[in-house]
C-alpha cells in the first residue's frame, strides 16, 4: 500500500474548512462572520464538510504507486488555506459607538422594516422605534408607564444622569447591520460609565419632552454585563 500523495493535499485543505466552520459553530463565534438568521449556514457547512471530510481522508491509501505532489499542487493548498488564515488573523469584528454614528437612519424607515419578522416582545429595538414612530408605538402597546427590561451599549453619554443605549441588528453580516437606539435615564448614584459598555436595564417607558424623542426609558436598574453572544440580533 502507498500513500496517494494529491489525494492527500486535497484532503488537507477539505479537512482544515471542515474544522474551520467547526470551530465557528461550537464556540459560538459564527456571529463574528454572518448574522443570527444565516447562522444555520455554519452549522449546515460544519456537519457537511467534517462528514465529507471523513469520506475523503478514507481514500489516503491506495494500492497505485503515486508521484510526490508538484510545486503546482502544494501551491493550490495555499490558495484553498489562505482565507482561513486571513479569518483567523483578523480581529473580531465589534459593532460599537462608532459604528452608530456611521449607520445611523435618519428617518428609520428601514429599521422599522427591518423589525416586521420579529415576534412583537418589548426589546430595546421595538422601544427605539417606538421613539421616533408614536403610529407604531400605539399598534404595539409601547406607552407611559409600561415595564421593560432590556439590555445594550452605550453609544452617548449625554450627561451624567442619562445614556444613549444601543443595539444592531444584522440580517445577512455585521457590514449590513443596523443600530437602534434609546435614551436611557440611569438611577442615581451610577458611575464608571463609557461608551461600548454594556448595560442590562430595568425601567419604565415615559414621553419625552416635546421636540424631543417620543420615548425615553427611566431606569431602576442599571447593570454592567459583558458583551451578549446575541450582540447582533
Amino acid at each position: 500500500m502507498s500513500v496517494d500523495w494529491t489525494r492527500v493535499l486535497r484532503g488537507t485543505g477539505l479537512v482544515a474548512w471542515a474544522v474551520f466552520f467547526d470551530y465557528l459553530w461550537l464556540s459560538g463565534r459564527s456571529v463574528d462572520y454572518v448574522g443570527p438568521r444565516t447562522t444555520w449556514v455554519v452549522a449546515f457547512g460544519a456537519v457537511a464538510l467534517t462528514a465529507s471530510s471523513i469520506l475523503y481522508v478514507s481514500g489516503f491509501l491506495t494500492r497505485e504507486q503515486t508521484a510526490r505532489p508538484t510545486g503546482r499542487e502544494l501551491g493550490r493548498l495555499v490558495v484553498i488555506l489562505a482565507p482561513i488564515a486571513l479569518a483567523a488573523m483578523a480581529p473580531s469584528v465589534t459593532l460599537g459607538a462608532q459604528a452608530v454614528e456611521q449607520k445611523r437612519s435618519a428617518d428609520g424607515a428601514t429599521s422599522l422594516a427591518r423589525l416586521e419578522a420579529y415576534d412583537g416582545s418589548i426589546r430595546l429595538y421595538e422601544l427605539a422605534a417606538a421613539s421616533f414612530d408614536p403610529k407604531w408605538a400605539v399598534e404595539r402597546g409601547i406607552e407611559d408607564g409600561l415595564r421593560v427590561e432590556f439590555d445594550g451599549f452605550i453609544s452617548k453619554v449625554r450627561d451624567n444622569a442619562t445614556v444613549e443605549l444601543s443595539r444592531f441588528i444584522a440580517s445577512c453580516c455585521a457590514a449590513d447591520a443596523m443600530p437602534y437606539s434609546i435614551d436611557v435615564t440611569l438611577p442615581d448614584g451610577t458611575i464608571g460609565l463609557e461608551k461600548n459598555q454594556w448595560l442590562f436595564i430595568r425601567g419604565e417607558v415615559v414621553e419625552a419632552p416635546d421636540g424631543d424623542r417620543y420615548f425615553r426609558v427611566m431606569a431602576d436598574e442599571a447593570e454592567k454585563i459583558e458583551r451578549p453572544a446575541d450582540a447582533y440580533g
